[in-house]
């Protein structure tokens, strides 16, 4: 063996001077353990040493390590602060990663279009609020009214501009400020919102990969019946896009019955040149007769789920709760739902303008070209278990 045969007890070989170089480097900000990767020893090589040996070496030769700072202390920025306590009030049930991730879309938009911006905050000033009708499909009509029947229209689709409907949803910004962090977002929640650490949603209910999902946009709709606030009489129908969680169309009704969801599907494929391959529903009554009699008369495919397995039409089921805690009263549905269309969702893939999830209208729109309309004879497919499989081929199996 030479005379460097490198064992543990081998501190006597590393370069004295190579050391207090060393410790000035990392009292200078470098990384213990990129010096560690490359020890200088007496006989001019080098070699791997672990930061154990390292700190012992120190202390043998009363060397000094300056403790490392903790980190940064966070100046909360009063704009952010604003910012963040509006849109807790516009969603109260939203987390602390769901206020920063809509915080970071939105800032990224009024960046890219201030003088849109700037045109529907003059009209906020001018006349005391949005003219959300510009535009915006969800508010075209009365949805809120707790009537029987509802009229469906009829005529040329409409065409809904993304990015305006996501500005209308950021006026909770008064003034632009650097985008926050997930750190930032938690000491203004502790300021602002609650003496103590707040629960976050987004972390205590981690996103599960879904086993399906459609391939293209307005493939399939998923469409259900929720008793509002668990009360009869009041009933809040619903109908979300499949792949990019968007919500279609809604509407509350006094009265669960066939012919007031058939009025708001006709409504609801009145927004597309062609309808969806597929809609899912439950085996409630109000999805037959009518309802079900539309479905066949416009070629589309009726999915009924099996009795007592609602998690099959999960991703709408899964929206009510959220619904149900963000609105205090009937009123709020459509900003809520309109709120809904432009946050950041997990299930959905990072926006690279934005850095963070795609919205539901935003992904929508990033798919535009490829949308199930454009090229309806095409064989069906979708997504199981991460595999692109025939949908007509595969639904029977996947209902098992």
């Amino acid at each position: 063996m030479g005379p460097y045969h490198w064992h543990r007890t081998s501190r006597k070989f590393v370069d004295i001077e190579w050391l207090k170089e060393s410790v000035q480097q990392i009292n200078s900000g470098m990384k213990l353990k990129d010096i560690c990767k490359k020890a200088r020893l007496n006989n001019g090589t080098f070699r791997e040493i672990s930061k154990t040996m390292f700190k012992k070496l120190v202390r043998e030769n009363n060397l000094e390590l300056i403790p490392k700072r903790g980190r940064k202390q966070i100046e909360i920025n009063l704009d952010a602060c604003q910012a963040y306590a509006n849109l807790k009030d516009l969603m109260p049930d939203a987390g602390i990663n769901k206020i920063i991730q809509k915080m970071k879309t939105d800032l990224v938009n009024i960046e890219k279009n201030p003088e849109e911006f700037q045109k529907i905050q003059s009209e906020i000033q001018k006349n005391g609020e949005i003219n959300y009708e510009s535009g915006n499909w969800l508010d075209e009509v009365d949805r809120t009214t707790l009537v029987p029947v509802v009229t469906p229209i009829e005529g040329t689709p409409i065409e809904i501009n993304p990015l305006r409907e996501s500005l209308q949803t950021a006026t909770y910004i008064t003034k632009n400020f650097d985008s926050p962090s997930y750190r930032m977002g938690r000491k203004i929640h502790e300021a602002i919102i609650a003496d103590t650490p707040p629960q976050n949603q987004e972390n205590q209910q981690k996103y599960i990969p879904r086993n399906y999902l459609a391939s293209k946009c307005h493939q399939i709709w998923h469409a259900d019946i929720h008793y509002w606030r668990k009360r009869i009489g009041k009933y809040l129908f619903a109908i979300i896009d499949d792949r990019s969680r968007k919500i279609i169309d809604f509407n509350l009704f006094t009265e669960k019955t066939a012919q007031n969801t058939t009025a708001v599907l006709k409504r609801a494929l009145s927004t597309l040149p062609q309808p969806p391959y597929a809609i899912w529903t439950d085996n409630g009554l109000e999805n037959k007769s009518s309802f079900h009699q539309l479905l066949v008369e416009r070629g589309i495919e009726h999915i009924f789920i099996q009795p007592g397995n609602p998690q099959a039409n999960g991703k709408i089921e899964r929206w009510w709760p959220y619904v149900e805690r963000n609105c205090k009263s009937e009123s709020d549905l459509p900003r809520v739902i309109r709120f809904y269309n432009n946050m950041p969702h997990s299930s959905l893939p990072v926006n690279p303008e934005t850095n963070v999830y795609f919205t539901p209208n935003e992904f929508e729109a990033s798919e535009i070209d490829d949308h199930w309309y454009r090229n309806p004879e095409q064989e069906p497919f979708w997504i199981v278990d991460g595999q692109l499989k025939n949908l007509k081929e595969s639904i029977d199996e996947f209902r098992k």
